[in-house]
């Protein structure tokens, strides 16, 4: 996409997203960053099949 904006998935795959077309949305590529790296800051020490709650705050 020319415009900076990138597709990816609402609910990341690292927490349980699906591959699929109801899941898939356009974020800016910026945001894509900070949200990804944020999540990975935040997940980066629990053990695989920890449970996560996602919470979005603007």
């Amino acid at each position: 996409m020319a415009d900076g904006r990138k597709y990816c998935l609402k609910v990341p795959g690292t927490l349980g997203g699906e591959y699929k077309l109801s899941n898939i949305s356009v974020i800016s590529f910026i945001e894509l960053i900070q949200f990804s790296g944020d999540v990975a800051l935040q997940i980066k020490d629990l053990p695989d099949g920890s449970k996560v709650q996602l919470k979005i705050e603007d």
